[in-house]
């Protein structure tokens, strides 16, 4: 029965501990390897084969022994296999014929080793008795795949069968308790015998007898406590193994072993083995008190089965068992494991669901120390006492420790047996000692009745499927850990990237603010020396020279456009860039953006070619956005532009989308540069031939003009001094381009003209400098004005003064624009005409409709004095 591995080798199995006797029931012959001569022997062999006692048998041959039946027998059982176990060889004869018993062989260290066991009573031995088996299978247990029946109610009654049939005075079923202590379970006894429920025998007072005692057979037999042993001769090659003879079924038995069972009073025993899954789990002790009684050898192959049926069932029951615990962890910690993805604080999910862990684990205390928190619940030690064994645990123990001795270990917790003999931890950090620990109570020792107190011992072992539970337990809380330390660092990525790209902007912003002070630093210059000739010619009476007054509007102009493009961004920002989108010739378009760039080409001796491969294409879009997205990309393309290769403006059809793509042959981008290009305040780097480079928003308003028309743009460049190739990709319109009555593309060069008919003007504004120069304006072509700075005072004027055209500004120091506009249309029977002017476009919400025209700052003088000299009927909210 080696097989079924129970811990703790036999150490000899002799009074002396030299493992060398048998009991006299029976006799040894040990073969040489070659089967053929006597290499040792019991002391008894001589006088059993019909010698002389004190003769020796070494070397004598086997043939001469025993008879020519029985030695082939032998033959044919040695030749059979490595026999590392025994085997029954049948009834062994001496040579003169006389039955010896039955014969079991076996071999050891390639030596055969033939027992021979005297027979019992007249009983025949040349069959199992397999009438005799049934009957003790009859009402034994039946090995069925459901759990069903109480365990020891079965084994109580294979009990019960087996002292009637076998004829021992008592029989009683023992469970071994992980400590090798023994549970009597139940016991079958004549009415004149002694129960075995008030013995107590615990394992450290029988020298480990059950460990070293089970292991080798099913069933073993003790024939006579009172008989003395017999020494066996072995050959040098066995003489000093102490397992020589642990196969032999007629061993003698441990001094321990004899020392026990004097004191329960027996004379007799056998013993059957009880095995869950390889592993010794009791045994079913047969005792006969007063009368030796010993089983043959026939018989005990009877038992043996039976102690193989009944281990089957046991097997099956603790699986069945071991099953249900094993649910039962998984369903108790199912919900804590789950609540552990929540975003909750860990120690608050553990500790709302400790009562479910202390279940599940079958334990008494839990305590979560986690940081310099320790939250305990259940039959604990103190706080200071967790703490210290925390730090402990950190030491090199495993990261799930488990025992069931915690006292031996670490000796501060002797104090605490009474609530933390066994603790079950997991650790949940590698650099500090946060921990889960439960505990389980130490067991009253074994002790014998009256004994002065009863002692604790060690705690119930922690099973493998609870320590394979909290490891799984730990992966969750360590998967949810690395989970959160994962979103941290996502999120500290996030913002350390949104704080860069925050950085970036405002360097961006930084530099866009110094270009921009660049930009109108040029303008302001020219506008100062332009204004100084002016004062010089009215002081000298002489005529304003005509390129003065074109620098002043160039200049005006290329302010207005920067202020336009910053006012732009905005708009877009805030989604409320207005698009008045009609069909529109792509050959137009380019045109009017050569138009509109014809000064800056000259000035710049630039070149440009351009190209329309298809005169019929059209888009639909805003005529004045067209001509803006194409007047930024060619100043670009101007500005970088150095070479006398000309600028290439090009148009062609792909599909259902319109290509317009303008290459300028300049320094080029590098790759970095062309991911950004298209940013606010963004500009390219390292042109060094390009005495400004720009204030970094042309482009990105471009692009974002681009795409509200439902476009795109993108940029290509080979690399550093290759040039740029900027292309639009829009969308393509089915419908014919609508005339529009007074349309042309030279409108905004028409020169101002004075009106036919003096009008009575009124000008609201706060910002006085305005308010002066459009006053200045319209007096200059013949109308009358006044001034207001405030609502207030608008309303005073228009008392005494019978305005033909207001003009108001949106945002007044008392009172918004709209609200002035309805109070003036209420107090007048002919309200003048309402025209706002401001630097945004009011909202509907906010009023836009109480006017009649809204102008957004800065207003084309021509516009305006166009508006101001009709004198059709107004059409309140035009823009």
């Amino acid at each position: 029965m080696r097989e079924m591995g129970v811990a703790g080798e036999p150490a000899g199995d002799s009074p002396a501990g030299d493992g060398r006797t048998i009991q006299p029931h029976a006799m040894l012959l040990v073969l040489d390897r070659t089967a053929i001569r006597v290499a040792g022997a019991s002391a008894n062999a001589a006088a059993w084969l019909g010698g002389d006692p004190a003769a020796s048998l070494i070397d004598r041959p086997i043939d001469a022994l025993i008879d020519p039946d029985s030695l082939a027998r032998l033959r044919l059982t040695l030749d059979s296999g490595p026999l590392a176990q025994p085997f029954p060889v049948g009834a062994i004869a001496r040579g003169d014929g006389r039955l010896l018993g039955s014969g079991l062989a076996h071999r050891l260290a390639g030596h055969p080793l033939l027992e021979i066991e005297a027979p019992v009573g007249e009983e025949s031995l040349e069959a199992v008795p397999v009438g005799w088996l049934d009957a003790l299978l009859a009402d034994g247990p039946r090995i069925r795949p459901e759990d069903g029946g109480d365990l020891v109610a079965e084994l109580a009654a294979a009990a019960e069968r087996l002292r009637g049939i076998t004829g021992f005075d008592r029989v009683s079923v023992h469970r071994f308790t992980h400590d090798w202590n023994v549970e009597l379970l139940a016991e079958s006894g004549a009415p004149s015998i002694r129960g075995m429920a008030e013995r107590v025998f615990p394992a450290d007072e029988v020298d480990g007898l059950w460990s070293r005692m089970f292991g080798l057979h099913w069933v073993r037999t003790i024939a006579d406590v009172d008989a003395g042993p017999v020494p066996v001769e072995l050959p040098p090659a066995l003489a000093d193994d102490p397992m020589a003879l642990a196969h032999v079924a007629a061993r003698a038995p441990l001094a321990s072993h004899e020392e026990y069972l004097r004191r329960l009073g027996v004379r007799s025993a056998t013993v059957l083995v009880l095995s869950n899954a390889g592993k010794a789990w009791g045994m079913i002790a047969c005792h006969a008190i007063d009368t030796p009684r010993r089983p043959s050898l026939i018989r005990r192959v009877a038992l043996a089965a039976l102690a193989r049926a009944l281990s089957h069932r046991i097997a099956a029951h603790e699986a069945a068992a071991r099953q249900r615990h094993r649910e039962h962890i998984r369903e108790r910690l199912a919900t804590p494991i789950a609540a552990l993805g929540s975003s909750e604080e860990l120690t608050a999910v553990l500790s709302r669901h400790a009562g479910a862990l202390m279940q599940g684990l079958s334990a008494t205390g839990m305590a979560i120390c986690i940081g310099a928190t320790v939250e305990c619940h259940g039959h604990t030690p103190p706080d200071a006492a967790i703490r210290e064994l925390a730090q402990w645990l950190t030491a090199g123990r495993p990261a799930v420790c488990a025992t069931e001795r915690l006292a031996t270990l670490f000796a501060p917790m002797a104090d605490h047996e009474a609530c933390a003999a066994g603790m079950l931890a997991i650790r949940l950090s590698r650099v500090s000692a946060d921990f889960v620990m439960w505990f389980r109570p130490g067991k009253p020792r074994l002790s014998r009745p009256g004994a002065s107190r009863q002692e604790l011992g060690e705690s119930a072992p922690w099973s493998s499927d609870e320590r394979d539970a909290a490891s799984e337990l730990r992966r969750a809380v360590l998967d949810i850990l690395v989970e959160r330390s994962v979103r941290v660092s996502r999120r500290a990525m996030m913002l350390t990237r949104d704080n860069q790209a925050l950085v970036s902007a405002d360097q961006r912003k930084d530099a866009f603010i110094a270009m921009l002070g660049h930009e109108l630093r040029g303008p302001l210059s020219a506008l100062e020396y332009g204004i100084a000739s002016l004062h010089g010619a009215r002081d000298d009476g002489s005529a304003t020279p005509p390129e003065v007054l074109d620098i002043l509007r160039r200049q005006v102009r290329q302010m207005s456009a920067l202020v336009e493009d910053i006012v732009d961004i905005a708009r877009i920002r805030h989604n409320r860039l207005e698009l008045r989108r009609r069909p529109l010739r792509v050959a137009d378009i380019l045109r009017d953006a050569v138009d509109a760039n014809a000064a800056a080409l000259e000035r710049a001796d630039q070149g440009i070619e351009v190209s329309c491969a298809d005169d019929t294409m059209r888009i639909m879009a805003d005529p004045m956005r067209m001509t803006q997205i194409l007047t930024n990309l060619l100043a670009n393309a101007i500005r970088h532009a150095r070479s006398s290769r000309p600028i290439e403006l090009v148009a062609r059809r792909d599909g259902e989308y319109a290509l317009v793509a303008v290459r300028d042959h300049g320094p080029g981008l590098s790759p970095e540069m062309q991911h950004t290009i298209f940013d606010a305040f963004s500009a390219p780097t390292g042109d060094a031939e390009s005495s400004r480079v720009g204030l970094g928003l042309g482009l990105s308003l471009v692009r974002s003009l681009v795409e509200a028309h439902a476009g795109t743009i993108e940029v290509t460049s080979e690399g550093t001094g290759h040039g740029s190739c900027f292309t639009l990709r829009l969308p393509l319109a089915d419908t014919e381009p609508a005339a529009e009555p007074g349309e042309g593309r030279t409108a905004g060069n028409r020169q101002l003209a004075p009106t036919a008919a003096p009008r009575r003007i009124l000008i609201v504004d706060d910002d006085a400098d305005s308010a002066v120069a459009l006053a200045v304006l319209m007096r200059t072509y013949g109308h009358q004005a006044r001034k207001a700075h405030d609502g207030a005072t608008a309303l005073a004027v228009l008392a005494s003064y019978d305005a033909d055209v207001v003009t108001i500004d949106q945002n007044l120091p008392d009172i918004d624009g709209a609200s002035l506009a309805r109070e003036i249309r209420a107090r007048s029977s002919r309200p003048p005409r309402l025209i706002c002017i401001s630097g945004e476009t009011p909202a509907e919400h906010s009023g836009a409709s109480v006017f009649d025209q809204v102008l957004v700052k800065p207003v084309d003088p021509q516009s305006l004095l166009a508006l101001v000299g009709r004198t059709d009927a107004p059409a309140p909210g035009a823009h």
